[in-house]
């Protein structure tokens, strides 16, 4: 087999993957919860390739556990700022309540 059709075949595995999620996501109910699980997954993978691509760079530049640091101070901030917005919308939802009822 030559060169460009493996590198072909690659390059079709993300768009069938994609298609097929597309399909099973538009046939297949899901809750939100689901959805927000697959959301972060796809985030994660997609952290993880740039990782495997700056790191290297990254560790060339400066010390590990200057990384290694970066690395969970941005996935401490990524947690509350989520936790911040789950509260933000939890008020509003709460105020809409209020308003609704009251």
């Amino acid at each position: 087999m030559n060169e460009f059709a493996i590198v072909f075949g690659l390059a079709l595995l993300p768009a069938l993957g994609n298609f097929s999620g597309g399909l099973l996501a538009e046939y297949l109910p899901t809750s939100k919860r689901n959805l927000n699980r697959a959301l972060h997954a796809a985030s994660g993978i997609v952290i993880a390739i740039v990782a495997v691509e700056l790191v290297p760079r990254a560790l060339e530049a400066t010390s590990g556990w200057i990384v290694a640091v970066a690395f969970g101070v941005g996935g401490l901030a990524y947690v509350e700022l989520e936790a911040l917005v789950e509260r933000l919308q939890n008020k509003r939802s709460e105020g809409d309540h209020r308003t609704i009822c009251g």
